[in-house]
């Protein structure tokens, strides 16, 4: 019964809802039949050739597409890879295709932003004596619709076709931009077997059978024309499984998000994942026993984000908009339980300095990426460097209490290190990731040899919880 729900439960369910969070949308959108018309050009000279994809007969109109093609490369560390021992398929630029579908005027934009652009619209905004006031919560008896800072935008990226014997294994889409999100694969109705695509991220795996799909919906709504859809984040591993027979024809598109140039407002959808954290975060402040001294949650971030740089070449840190699937509801949750999420950076300064065998691993918390310009290479590179920047984390239980362990020469190294630097006591959800890692060069002096070394940061989201004798943990504020 939800009201002999413990501390430990309600934490369970913050944990729960990133470990099943799905990363990805998919389905069967209805088209127009003229939208499912190709234009592709060849190679013979005879120039462009058009594909009907609501009335095809036969494979022939595939073959000749798959004809046009060039064969397929892929993304490494290198740039761009030939190897049909890793993948074998066929593509096609933008210059030499056109297509008739058209994503936004059909709706189908739309319905992968309901899934993948978790947006939290400043809902807390409230016009008072003409100018916006981020704190002012609306009165609740009156509709609020939101005007969303950002939309997701599709660029057309590439046609591939997959004939039998065709593949990919696994791999992740080669980033486009700092603002790329996620990539739309449009799979049109053709008649073939295999070629399903498989989605791996964590420790969560789904398959996705376009070829069924697009089976299914021939039997049963033989007169409306679909494709099928799926779009997904640009951090998960996907593999294209062998295709047996026919031709597997996808559009993809590389999704973006978008400072939103439009005034119209639209009314959002709580997630039910996102609604449970905020209704276990609620239930957690209203207990006058739960951190009753205060201090932090933390999670290891559940997806990987490109780092942005500065003019200066250092990076910079991730902002909280850029969150995206588990991380953004979490974030959403948080504000609208009337907490302060923000995303900082952690440091295992044990990994820069010899530690003696005992002492605890210590972690430090910044709010900006470590700023090593001061650093003297002559006199040997220490934690002191990072410390003195931020505050060294203390770990907590999951009522808020101080973890028991026993006294080990590393308290005593701990304060002596940094004796102005008080720790700031954290309990870990998640554990860190150290998947999203910002990096801080320096000259370090190798005996008669000086070159650069480096530090890195990893990004976290940290909710701070307020004393339990805080008026902020009052939820009916």
């Amino acid at each position: 019964m939800p009201g002999t729900w413990t501390s430990a439960d309600h934490l369970e369910i913050l944990r729960k809802s990133l470990k099943d969070a799905v990363p990805y949308t998919c389905g069967m959108h209805p088209v127009s039949k003229e939208q499912l018309g190709l234009y592709f050009s060849t190679d013979g000279g005879d120039g462009a050739r058009y594909i009907d994809f609501a009335s095809l007969k036969d494979d022939a109109p595939l073959e000749a597409l798959a004809a046009a093609c060039d064969k397929a490369t892929f993304g490494s560390d290198s740039g761009d890879v030939f190897d049909e021992t890793y993948r074998k398929a066929g593509k096609l630029d933008t210059d030499k295709f056109s297509t008739r579908i058209d994503i936004v005027s059909s709706g189908l934009l739309d319905a992968v932003a309901q899934d993948l652009l978790v947006e939290f619209p400043k809902i807390f905004a409230a016009k008072v004596g003409g100018k916006v006031d981020e704190q002012a919560e609306p009165n609740p008896e009156v509709a609020h619709p939101l005007t969303p800072e950002r939309v997701l935008r599709a660029e057309m990226y590439k046609l591939n076709v997959y004939g039998p014997g065709s593949f990919f294994k696994a791999h992740k889409d080669t980033p486009r931009g700092e603002d790329m999100v996620g990539s739309l694969v449009i799979i049109l109705p053709t008649l073939h077997k295999g070629g399903a695509l498989v989605l791996e991220h964590g420790e969560g795996r789904w398959t996705f059978d376009s070829s069924n799909r697009l089976d299914q919906h021939r039997e049963s709504y033989p007169e409306t024309p679909a494709v099928a859809y799926i779009a997904f984040f640009s951090d998960v591993v996907h593999i294209v499984e062998p295709v047996v027979s026919g031709f597997r024809v996808t559009l993809t598109y590389n999704l973006f998000l978008s400072p939103s140039t439009s005034s119209s407002s639209i009314h959002r959808i709580t997630p039910a994942a996102e609604l449970a954290c905020e209704t276990s975060l609620r239930a957690l402040l209203s207990d006058p026993t739960w951190f009753k001294e205060g201090g932090h949650i933390a999670f290891g971030l559940s997806h990987q984000y490109p780092i942005p740089r500065d003019s200066g070449d250092r990076h910079v840190m991730l902002k909280p908009e850029v969150l995206k699937g588990a991380d953004a509801r979490l974030k959403n949750a948080a504000l609208r339980a009337g907490l302060a999420p923000r995303l900082r950076l952690i440091y295992r300064v044990d990994e820069y300095e010899e530690i003696h065998e005992g002492w605890p691993q210590r972690l430090v918390v910044l709010d900006d990426v470590a700023d090593m310009s001061y650093f003297d290479a002559d006199e040997g590179f220490s934690s002191v460097e990072i410390e003195e920047q931020g505050e060294i984390l203390k770990n907590l239980n999951g009522d808020g209490t101080d973890a028991v362990r026993p006294a080990t020469p590393g308290d005593r190294y701990e304060y002596r290190r940094a004796p102005k630097a008080l720790p700031i006591g954290v309990y870990w959800a998640t554990p860190p990731t150290w998947m999203n890692q910002a990096k801080s060069s320096y000259t370090a002096n190798y005996g008669n040899d000086y070159s650069e070394d480096c530090v890195y940061g990893d990004a976290a989201l940290f909710i701070a919880i307020p004393p339990a004798t805080d008026a902020s943990r009052c939820i009916m504020e």
